[in-house]
């Protein structure tokens, strides 16, 4: 992120991973740098989902990155674990990977990755001790969420994208923020008159994202 940083280059903002316009790619490792040992092949994995995939089609219209397999529809698999995006397609040496585990926003990425030229690999690892292991020892982009303990200490970013819209995320467009999870805090409704200093406490009780990742 540094060198990104010092060569004029934001990776925290979705634009600069554009391939048309910059080479992200410099910043991370290959997609060879895992060993596929590690990842589920596209048979286990959302690329093989008919109905994700016909998601897919219709969001970003790449019907280079699908195909139809004895009248079902799929991803379209690059040496049995990987499926590769526009951007990267012809050039792999561009490429680099998003990790994620259980599919987490496999399909998400697969339309940001489309639509937003960017030449980002998603791969499902095989299981979540490895995903730990991978995210935290390769250069790629990786699925996560807070508040986790996972990742703490390392020095992570997190992408931003265009704002949350609900409308399009409910027809199946995941091209803007993923929408966070309100965290709200409930009591008995006597609290009040049973314990005033108690209601008042838990009230006013706030605590940052930074406190709770130390």
């Amino acid at each position: 992120l540094q060198r990104a940083e010092a060569e004029g280059l934001y990776l925290e903002f979705y634009r600069s991973y554009n391939v048309s316009l910059h080479n992200p790619g410099l910043y991370f490792d290959r997609i060879t740098k895992v060993n596929t040992s590690d990842l589920k092949p596209c048979e286990q994995t959302m690329l093989f989902h008919p109905a994700n995939m016909q998601n897919y089609l219709e969001t970003t219209g790449d019907t280079e990155g699908v195909e139809l397999v004895n009248g079902t529809l799929r991803g379209k698999c690059f040496e049995e674990y990987f499926w590769l995006p526009p951007a990267c397609r012809l050039e792999t040496s561009k490429c680099f990977l998003f990790l994620t585990a259980f599919g987490y926003e496999t399909e998400v990425m697969m339309q940001r990755a489309t639509i937003f030229h960017m030449p980002v690999v998603p791969v499902d690892v095989k299981d979540w001790d490895t995903y730990a292991k991978l995210a935290a020892e390769v250069s790629s982009l990786f699925y996560w969420w807070q508040p986790d303990p996972t990742f703490i200490g390392i020095n992570t970013k997190m992408i931003s994208y265009p704002p949350h819209n609900t409308s399009a995320w409910s027809r199946g467009i995941s091209l803007s923020a993923t929408q966070g999870i309100r965290l709200d805090k409930y009591g008995s409704r006597d609290l009040e008159v049973l314990a005033p200093t108690v209601r008042e406490l838990i009230g006013s009780f706030s605590l940052k994202m930074d406190a709770l990742s130390q």
